[in-house]
Parts: structure tokens; C-alpha cells; sequence
């Protein structure tokens, strides 16, 4: 093996490493103690015992969401706030989701949901629009 080529495997070998520890760390991902996760296929299954929150972004939110699910943009909380109280009513689970299993976006907006709604009903999407059923 030529000395050109030995250093384009060490570069793959060190450029994969992100991604490894990515998905290691999104296979052992739990959420904060103060929240529960919700697998996407319990979601998917009945959606009619859940209001679904999308805070990716907008032209994500476009492309491709949950059914039904309201998009709120973490710059906006109180729109997003407003318009979960239209559809929520106590006893509803509320699951809020991002990009995959520990989305800061959807942590604190979830924090907000439950802060705002007083409710601890509040739930995050186990690995987030990433797990989501496809048809």
C-alpha cells in the first residue's frame, strides 16, 4: 500500500469516527428525567391519543411531518403555545419531535409546553422525525 493511499484510509478512518459515536450515542439516547419517550410506532398507531409538535424547521416541517402535526418555531413560543391549546385538552399526550433522539430545539420547547400548560403530559419522540414510520 502506497503512502498516498495508507493516508486516505487513516482520513476515512478518522472521519467516520463522528459518525460512529453518533449513532452509538443515538442507540443509548434516553431522555431528561423529567420527560418519557414515545416510540414512533405507539405514535404512529394512535395518533388520535396525541398532539404532535414538529420544531424543525419550516421547510422541513413542509416537506414531510406527522399527520396532523403542528410546526413551532422556537423563536415564536407563544403562536406555538396558542396553537397547541386550540387541539389540547387535559389527558391528551402531547409529543413533541426534531431531527432525531436528542434535539435541544424540542427539549426546550417541550420544557415550555409543559411549563406553560401545566401539564406533565408532555413527551419527546424517540429518535425524533428520524424514526418516524415511512409508508
Amino acid at each position: 500500500m502506497g503512502p498516498a493511499l495508507k493516508q486516505a484510509v487513516l482520513l476515512l478512518g478518522v472521519a467516520s469516527l463522528p459518525a460512529a459515536a453518533t449513532l452509538f450515542f443515538d442507540l443509548k439516547w434516553e431522555p431528561p428525567a423529567e420527560f418519557h419517550a414515545a416510540k414512533a410506532a405507539d405514535v404512529h398507531a394512535h395518533l388520535d391519543h396525541f398532539v404532535s409538535v414538529d420544531v424543525r424547521d419550516e421547510e422541513r416541517y413542509e416537506k414531510a411531518h406527522i399527520p396532523g402535526a403542528l410546526s413551532v418555531k422556537e423563536t415564536e413560543p407563544d403562536r406555538g403555545i396558542d396553537r397547541i391549546r386550540t387541539v389540547w385538552m387535559p389527558g391528551k399526550k402531547i409529543v413533541v419531535y426534531g431531527e432525531g433522539s436528542g434535539s435541544d430545539r424540542a427539549l426546550r420547547v417541550a420544557r415550555l409546553i409543559k411549563k406553560e400548560l401545566r401539564t406533565k403530559e408532555v413527551l419527546l419522540l424517540e429518535g425524533g422525525w428520524a424514526a418516524w414510520p415511512r409508508s
